[in-house]
């Protein structure tokens, strides 16, 4: 069904409860789902093979540690058990709707991403039933605050989608956006799954390190120009709870899509200026 693809931090202090709350909810998705996790055996073998996880170690890493994503992404294309993958940060909690959603994608080719909900989470999370995930759904939904569009944590896609990528640092700043911008530059469909998809990111203590490392600059050494950060709203269609659209029919997306083209596409600044004219038209007239 799905092969999750992750990297965790060391299972200690806040991120124990929130890694072992994030594994309970990919588990409780179906029977037929793989987790593989990408970092040192020793380290989170003991923490993640009761869940059925397999540690996959030597992935390249920065200087700072942090994992390659894209030698992530490679090794699910190659070694994957399904062809529906998704990289997913360790601290979110995917629930039914992911799976009903990324089934629903009609692309053979495609990356669904989605804004993700920010959780305030104190306490093991049970999953162990429809019912008691139910009752997790309700009152995440209840607390939870909706992160701005360019803060990314699931990338979801067919196995071969993924246009080749440049060395990218997981946990680091602008890796996220860098993807969705690659994958439109590759003119790869990329499907917001927003308002079909609650994905829960439990809330902890900020790392600043992740603007300001080694992997963060490195990250941000691949954007042509500022332009270049890429969000959910920049995707070329949506998901409509459960009906696929296209991004021009909604004025969330419409905006995006008539200014960001020309970006997507590595046009000359010149050329740009006519989708800018027809960007800064449509939101004078009240539909940006």
């Amino acid at each position: 069904m799905i092969t999750i693809l992750t990297a965790f931090k060391p299972f200690k202090g806040e991120a124990l409860m929130h890694q072992t709350n994030a594994l309970r909810s990919w588990t409780a998705l179906g029977r037929d789902v793989e987790i593989l996790v990408f970092g040192e055996p020793r380290v989170f073998g003991p923490a993640v093979e009761p869940f059925g996880a397999r540690v996959v170690p030597d992935v390249p890493t920065g200087e700072d540690g942090r994992a390659r994503v894209d030698a992530i992404f490679e090794f699910g294309k190659l070694h994957g058990k399904f062809n529906r993958q998704v990289y997913v940060n360790g601290d979110i909690i995917l629930m039914q709707d992911f799976v009903a959603a990324f089934q629903s994608i009609p692309f053979y080719k495609f990356l669904m991403v989605g804004q993700r909900m920010d959780v305030d989470v104190t306490e093991a999370l049970s999953f162990d039933t429809p019912e008691a995930a139910r009752v997790v759904h309700e009152k995440l939904c209840q607390s939870g605050v909706l992160h701005e569009p360019w803060g990314l944590d699931y990338f979801a896609y067919s196995r071969g989608s993924l246009p080749a990528l440049p060395p990218l640092y997981v946990g680091a700043a602008a890796w996220d956006n860098l993807m969705i911008y690659f994958c439109r530059r590759a003119r790869l469909p990329v499907v917001d799954a927003t308002f079909g998809v609650t994905a829960f990111h439990q809330n902890h203590a900020y790392d600043a390190t992740t603007r300001e490392c080694p992997s963060a600059r490195a990250n941000r050494s691949l954007l042509p120009e500022p332009s270049c950060v890429f969000g959910a709203i920049d995707a070329t269609h949506w998901l409509d709870h459960g009906r696929m659209r296209n991004a021009l029919s909604s004025r969330r997306y419409a905006f995006r899509m008539i200014s960001r083209y020309p970006v997507a596409n590595a046009w000359p600044r010149p050329l740009r200026v006519p989708f800018r004219l027809a960007a800064a038209v449509w939101k004078r007239m009240g539909y940006a």
